[in-house]
């Protein structure tokens, strides 16, 4: 059984087809990047793995994380499988960060929302995550001190915040 199997995905707005009929799966420790043309529905398709999609989207399929389906599944069980389960890291990833918040605010967000730490811990953590991703901007550096590259450490961050997770561990290991 692969850790992620997507079956038939087909991602409809009105009469324009963004997915058609994609399938494919992914299993403990593998790595994928989505590569094609503009257009060509990558965006869409890691947007309906997350159950990101707006809801004019028609979405037909299957779409399952450790054997259990994701696609139509319940706000707080797409919200554990965001935290726990996958990353996205965007194109952009400066837009994944609010320019108007400094850093260590939005990364202690995530750490309070998933409950990886209670407040108490939670700056500690802030500053392991930092410290993982060579914290070019400290905690307390407001968004806009941050480089591009920066950024794209930053952006799967909030994602690495549970810590290792198991299923992601190198085969042979």
């Amino acid at each position: 059984m692969s850790l992620l199997e997507v079956n038939g995905l087909t991602v409809r707005y009105g009469d324009n087809t963004a997915v058609d009929a994609l399938s494919f799966a992914i299993g403990a420790g593998e790595s994928v990047g989505l590569v094609g043309e503009s257009g060509s529905g990558k965006s869409q398709t890691a947007l309906a793995i997350l159950g990101l999609l707006p809801e004019s989207a028609s979405i037909h399929g299957s779409i399952t994380f450790e054997g259990k389906e994701i696609l139509g599944a319940r706000e707080a069980v797409l919200d554990e499988f965001r935290a726990r389960g996958v990353a996205i890291v965007f194109q952009d990833p400066a837009q994944a960060l609010n320019p108007f918040m400094r850093v260590g605010q939005q990364l202690r967000r995530v750490v309070m929302r998933h409950a990886v730490a209670d407040a108490k811990a939670a700056k500690a953590r802030i500053l392991e995550m930092l410290k993982r991703v060579g914290r070019a901007a400290g905690p307390g550096a407001p968004v806009s001190c941050v480089s591009a590259s920066t950024f794209r450490r930053y952006a799967p961050t909030g994602h690495d915040c549970p810590g290792p997770d198991s299923r992601a561990e190198t085969p042979g290991r």
